[in-house]
């Protein structure tokens, strides 16, 4: 399960769930979108070019280990606005080429994965249509 850490009462009940039908191991990667927001606005572009190693092997043992994965998405939709938009293209490039393994598990169905929106805070204060 990757998730923001805002979504911590949801990913609680996900796990327990995971364990209750019979997961043998249910591993939580935990993200905060403000401290990514911080590397994004204090590391220079080139520092995007190189994706760590032991992230690359973490992400690609996963897909090795047939993983199934889930992801939970509740970014605010204006939490990167104004990041240089070559710093996520760099971080783009650089994970892909470290994480072959991952890419091809969730490209050919070899890893089964889900995506989930979970509404946030930011999502919640943005103004509402009028109607």
């Amino acid at each position: 399960i990757s998730s923001d850490i805002a979504n911590a009462q949801l990913v609680r009940l996900l796990v327990a769930e995971g364990y209750r039908v019979g997961a043998s191991n249910v591993t939580v990667h935990w993200t905060d979108e403000q401290v990514s927001r911080m590397h994004y606005d204090n590391r220079p572009l080139e520092a995007w070019s190189q994706f760590p190693e032991w992230q690359a092997e973490l992400q690609n043992g996963v897909a090795r280990r047939g993983a199934a994965l889930l992801f939970i998405d509740s970014e605010d939709p204006y939490g990167m606005t104004g990041v240089d938009p070559r710093k996520f293209a760099a971080r783009t490039k650089a994970a892909h080429e470290a994480c072959k393994e991952w890419r091809r598990g969730m490209d050919f169905g070899l890893n089964v994965w889900c995506i989930v929106g979970q509404p946030g805070m930011g999502l919640a204060r943005l103004p509402q249509p009028a109607r």
